[in-house]
């Protein structure tokens, strides 16, 4: 009999990035005196979170389904085993809709071959409701499972029982009871490896995984996506790959109707294996393509999309002393924003990672370092992101409605520093007008917030005029880093101007009031703002055809916007200062936000007709005027 170990850890972490990251709320290890192995898990809808893999320490073969519960703090709630005389391991797990689990694994004590897809279904309590076993006289066993719309389940496996090839991938579709509905396989003629398998938007299904039977080199394989219809019939596959390896662990459709996938190549990247993270559009067609890591190891094996449209992955890393788990942040475009190291092992891995209900994170996966055996179930969830710099706006009184005669409205605002260092911030308040435009009502420059500081203002007065346009507004708060112009924070709020006419406005202009002076601790040389050096250095060439380029220089961060207009006063040219050609249209009446320094944009006169045009820069409150003469 072996005695059960449970552990909470104290982990040495390694830190990366200047990014706010994750603190870790706990770290759980769980199996006996021999190996145990987790593959994967998730937050299940109580809090808790659910883990399965492969145990040697309990149970009735030589190796058996290892089923734990723990709860939101990482206590134990219960374990399970499941499996026969032989050996038994589970690789995927998710909850259903009833509040059980379905299991997916290989067995070698069930089934007609030497090893067969096992499928298990449990109550909210890890009892086994049903079991059942997949596959033919050859090889085959399960990797990914996931319940389907209509409550029955879809899962992916490798077959060497079926199909084309020497080793194909190979889905089956099962109704609630695990009964088959279909089968499919894919692949060409040499080893091809199906890893994640996910429903779609249209019913249909997506998988990934890796081709040598499509790959750019027959010594190698390339990453491999397939795309079916509801019934599993394939539409198109795509492979993604250079000169070495590249494998596919994990996809997920992206709300845009693409998908992302995580892995590992040693076509690019830095080291001998690097983490992938590829995105595409709804055909497969890569969008973009990032690879993370050091000089020598690191695999992806899990994504999930975040709260803020980024990524999260976990897997290994080597390159990073000492080695262990890696967790990476990236941002909608794959750019890191952070990643973590815990120092579980030279062979540890994240084999899972989920976003939790509180936007921290959980990671599923196995130590040979940690915990009271040769290996060990390995569970560690996070806190979410601290947010360094925050803001945070509180209208008063919402859903707010200004009457058509104009109106205000009141809120309150809070700016804070989290962090150890003192930040020199920009703060700007604007409002976005129904068409889109910009209006901006406050700009404090080089303020100082020290670590811990507070900035609070309540019922802060902002009028809306009774010209404005009626429609849906939004109030919004930007803080930014006053050298850098990096956003650092913002918050928004909407707001409605009433259609209607009235004889008198009541309100005649956007006036905010409750900004008063701030304390001399916050006050840096730019908080009185004024941009009355200003400069706009002119145009050149003038005359011009049909090209030319107005440069200006600025002193301080401005909202910067041009307006060209003709002889008549007509705008034939207004829209954002952003180094842009204007071509003759009108555009927006809108501005960009520029840092201190020269700045050039280039006006394409070309849909104009020859004669003299007035340009006008608006930087704030300051104007400047110039003319220019175009000859065709």
């Amino acid at each position: 009999m072996h005695r059960f170990h449970t552990s909470l850890l104290a982990i040495f972490i390694l830190a990366f990035s200047i990014n706010a990251q994750p603190n870790t709320q706990w770290i759980q290890t769980c199996g006996g005196i021999e190996s145990d192995f987790c593959f994967d898990g998730q937050q299940t809808t109580d809090g808790g979170f659910i883990t399965v893999g492969q145990t040697a320490s309990f149970g009735n073969g030589s190796a058996d389904v290892y089923l734990v519960k723990v709860d939101a703090n990482g206590d134990t709630v219960w374990t399970k085993t499941f499996g026969g005389f032989s050996y038994e391991s589970g690789t995927g797990i998710i909850q259903t809709t009833d509040g059980g689990y379905i299991i997916i694994g290989d067995t070698f004590s069930f089934g007609p071959g030497d090893c067969d897809i096992y499928l298990i279904k449990t109550d909210e309590n890890g009892n086994e409701e049903w079991s059942e076993a997949y596959g033919g006289t050859g090889r085959d066993a399960g990797n990914d499972v996931i319940q389907t719309s209509d409550n029955g389940y879809i899962l992916v496996a490798e077959t060497w029982s079926y199909g084309p090839g020497e080793e194909s991938i190979f889905i089956i579709r099962t109704d609630s009871n695990g009964i088959t509905q279909w089968e499919r396989t894919f692949g060409g003629s040499n080893c091809d490896e199906g890893f994640s398998i996910r429903q779609t938007s249209d019913d249909g299904f997506v998988i990934a995984g890796c081709t040598n039977s499509f790959s750019m080199s027959s010594s190698f394989y390339d990453m491999y996506l397939i795309k079916t219809d509801a019934f599993g019939i394939e539409q198109w596959s795509r492979t993604y790959g250079g000169s070495g390896s590249d494998v596919g662990h994990d996809v997920m459709q992206t709300p845009d109707g693409g998908y992302i996938i995580t892995g590992a190549t040693n076509s690019s990247g830095a080291g001998m294996y690097d983490v992938c993270l590829l995105r595409t559009d709804a055909d497969g067609n890569p969008t973009w393509t990032q690879t993370y890591g050091g000089t020598s190891a690191e695999e992806g094996h899990s994504v999930d999309l975040t709260s803020d449209n980024g990524f999260i992955v976990t897997g290994y890393s080597l390159s990073y002393s000492p080695p262990g788990v890696y967790l990476l942040k990236t941002d909608a475009s794959g750019s890191e924003e952070w990643h973590k190291m815990f120092a579980c092992g030279y062979s540890s891995v994240g084999y899972a990672v989920d976003q939790t209900n509180n936007e921290g994170y959980f990671i599923a996966g196995w130590t040979n370092t940690l915990g009271a055996g040769i290996a060990d179930f390995l569970m560690i969830c996070l806190e979410p992101e601290q947010q360094y710099i925050s803001v945070v706006l509180n209208p008063h009184n919402p859903p707010i409605q200004i009457p058509a005669a104009g109106g205000s409205f009141t809120y309150d605002i809070e700016i804070a520093n989290n962090d150890s260092i003192t930040y020199i911030v920009d703060i700007r308040n604007d409002i976005t007008l129904p068409s889109g435009a910009i209006y901006q009502v406050f700009n404090r420059q080089g303020i100082n917030l020290v670590p811990g500081s507070v900035i609070q203002r309540d019922s802060i007065a902002q009028n809306v005029p009774g010209y404005a346009l009626a429609g849906d507004y939004v109030y919004n708060a930007y803080i930014y880093d006053h050298n850098t112009i990096e956003l650092l924070a913002e918050d928004h709020f909407p707001f409605e101007k009433l259609p209607g006419s009235s004889d008198s406005h009541t309100v005649s202009n956007w006036i905010l009031t409750g900004w008063d002076k701030l304390p001399d601790e916050y006050l840096n040389k730019f908080t009185d703002f004024t941009i009355n050096e200003f400069t706009l250095n002119g145009a050149y060439p003038n005359p011009f055809n049909p090209t030319t380029t107005i440069s200006f220089s600025l002193p301080v961060a401005s909202l910067v916007k041009l307006d060209v207009f003709d002889i008549n006063g007509r705008n034939v040219g207004a829209g954002f200062a952003e180094g842009t050609l204007y071509k003759g249209k009108p555009a927006p009446t809108q501005g960009a936000w520029h840092p201190p320094g020269t700045h050039q944009i280039t006006f394409d006169g070309s849909n104009l007709s020859s004669g003299i045009y007035i340009y006008r820069l608006t930087a704030e409150e300051y104007t400047a005027s110039g003319k220019m003469v175009l000859l065709k």
